[in-house]
């Protein structure tokens, strides 16, 4: 998908006017989105899957499904704008992708080698479950205690939590990075404080 368009996004105004075109058929209009946005997805996905050629097709993936979606596109439910759409789009394709490794995997694999692989190792394997067991415990801590957060803070721990910089959140929200920067320290010192309540 290779677009060319001589456009440049530069507000908020301007990105609501672009998708309008875009939902109206104008491919240069598109054409600017994907140009504007395309680094930002595909750096993202590339982080999350180490994995070059795979970060390629899922950044072509989100730019088809945005164009298959357009006329959905709602700025208020973005929140962030369009980076933020288009990088909730990217991150469901991505977990989309995982989901359907781990069925092939499961279904690929020869009952014959699970069983006794499993038997073999059953108490060594007793430690990894422990762990992921402990790490799920205390990921619903967490997203219990982002309840305590205002929308914007909950919003850039969110961010942080997919493993996303400061930089590449002011990039998505589209905010100044010192700002996401104090939201996301503010947020921080308020879970801490909801965890001493809950603790109290």
């Amino acid at each position: 998908m290779k677009y060319q368009a001589s456009a440049v996004i530069t507000s908020q105004g301007g990105a609501a006017e672009t998708i309008a075109a875009a939902a109206a058929g104008d491919r240069d209009a598109f054409g600017t989105l994907y140009n504007e946005h395309r680094d930002m997805v595909f750096h993202y996905l590339h982080r999350r899957t180490g994995n070059w050629a795979l970060a390629e097709d899922l950044t072509q993936d989100t730019f088809v499904r945005a164009l298959k979606h357009v006329s959905t596109f709602s700025q208020d439910r973005a929140g962030g704008g369009v980076a933020a759409w288009l990088h909730t789009i990217a991150r469901n394709l991505h977990l989309d992708h995982l989901k359907r490794a781990a069925v092939q995997r499961e279904v690929l694999t020869p009952p014959g080698e699970v069983r006794p692989s499993r038997r073999a190792h059953a108490d060594s394997s007793s430690e990894p479950v422990m762990r992921r067991a402990a790490a799920a415990d205390a990921a619903k801590r967490v997203h219990a205690l982002m309840d305590a957060l205002s929308p914007d803070q909950r919003r850039c721990i969110e961010m942080r939590l997919l493993g996303l910089t400061r930089f590449e959140i002011a990039a998505v929200l589209e905010l100044p990075h010192n700002t996401v920067g104090t939201r996301t320290q503010r947020a921080i010192i308020r879970m801490r404080q909801a965890a001493m309540e809950v603790a109290a």
